[in-house]
């Protein structure tokens, strides 16, 4: 156990010497509850900022199940905001984008792991994503 305290760094390894709930826990909740609140969401890539509507049910799913790898570019997901970066993939055409979120490709879970949407959701949340990757 302290061989892993030692990798960690200086100030969590302090944090991580205080009782209480493991760092690694504490800071994973406060990451899976930095999108919640009802000011709305924010994303953007750099300066670029756009405030999203907590009310937008794309804005819902995206936040539950597509910003975890299209904010940071995980897995080299395109980023939202990244007019670049989407531009190669429409450029297949809308349709193949569309059937790429639906069915997954390469690191992409198929339906972006929402089980419970629809086609038709994943197509108005990839149309959200484009919308403010411009």
């Amino acid at each position: 156990m302290f061989g892993r305290i030692k990798s960690l760094p200086l100030y969590a390894r302090r944090v991580a010497k205080v009782p209480g709930p493991p760092v690694l826990v504490v800071l994973s909740a406060m990451c899976m509850l930095a999108g919640c609140g009802e000011s709305g969401i924010t994303e953007g890539v750099g300066s670029s900022v756009k405030a999203v509507p907590a009310a937008s049910p794309q804005a819902i799913i995206y936040a539950k199940h597509c910003v975890g790898c299209h904010s940071s570019g995980v897995g080299g997901a395109p980023v939202m905001g990244d007019a670049a970066a989407w531009a190669s993939r429409t450029a297949q055409g809308l349709e193949t984008v569309y059937a790429n979120a639906i069915n997954g490709i390469r690191g992409m879970p198929r339906m972006g792991t929402c089980s419970s949407c629809s086609d038709a959701d994943i197509r108005t949340t990839v149309d959200f994503i484009l919308e403010n990757s411009q």
